[in-house]
């Protein structure tokens, strides 16, 4: 009996170091892009559809949500911006 838990035990351990270091590449890989908030912003958006598409029951928001919000405005102000360029040039004809 003892041999079946040392042997979970030693499957959960090596299972988290696994995810441990797979959520280190992908933060050391981030981070060496230096991704701006604008790139941030749109891909938290692309996540949430993801999650909204899947299965999921529920959906975990960052504490620090103003902050995320404001990135989300930042982003649709980026859109307004070029509708409203792209509205002139075809105005311009």
């Amino acid at each position: 009996m003892k041999q079946v838990a040392d042997a979970q035990k030693y499957e959960k351990i090596a299972i988290a170091e696994g995810e441990a270091e797979a959520i280190e590449k992908v933060f050391d890989a981030i981070h060496k892009g230096d991704p701006t908030n604008d790139l941030i912003a749109i891909k938290y958006l692309e996540s949430l559809e993801k999650v909204a598409n899947g299965k999921a029951t529920k959906i975990f928001l960052p504490a620090d949500l103003s902050a995320t919000l404001g990135s989300i405005g930042a982003v649709a102000e980026l859109f307004k911006d070029d509708d409203a360029k792209g509205s002139k040039k075809s105005t311009k004809k």
